[in-house]
């Protein structure tokens, strides 16, 4: 019998390969998802998700940094408004970052496209309460 996952997929988009590591050891280990996508950058995390048929792929949960070189997570959550195959209904996005700057808090709060924010490091303890 197959475990039962969450969600089909979960994609990370951060920059810091070892924490994309840890990350997706935790997210398979409890099961949370059954397929993990890293993305080291926001722009080949765009062009993946400009790929994907929304109307067709199941709900897609994204972790995201907000400290990255070239688009960082605001610049993310902004071209993401660009893109006509999204739909909000299907994404779920997590800030996932180790700032500790409180604007930074306040301006996810405030983004429709973002969930929440969670301090880094990801825990089990954290994906059984999302």
């Amino acid at each position: 019998m197959e475990p039962f996952y969450k969600y089909e997929r979960v994609i990370l988009v951060d920059d810091n390969y070892i924490d994309n590591i840890i990350h997706q050891k935790i997210i398979l280990s409890t099961q949370f998802a059954k397929e993990v996508s890293i993305f080291e950058s926001a722009s080949l995390a765009l062009k993946f998700l400009k790929q994907i048929e929304f109307k067709t792929e199941p709900p897609l949960v994204i972790f995201l940094d907000i400290r990255m070189p070239e688009i960082d997570g605001y610049g993310f959550l902004s071209e993401l408004r660009n893109l006509q195959n999204i739909s909000i209904t299907q994404l779920k996005i997590y800030v996932l970052s180790s700032s500790l700057d409180p604007l930074d808090r306040k301006k996810i709060e405030k983004n429709p496209f973002a969930e929440t924010f969670i301090s880094k490091p990801l825990t089990a303890q954290i994906l059984k309460q999302l």
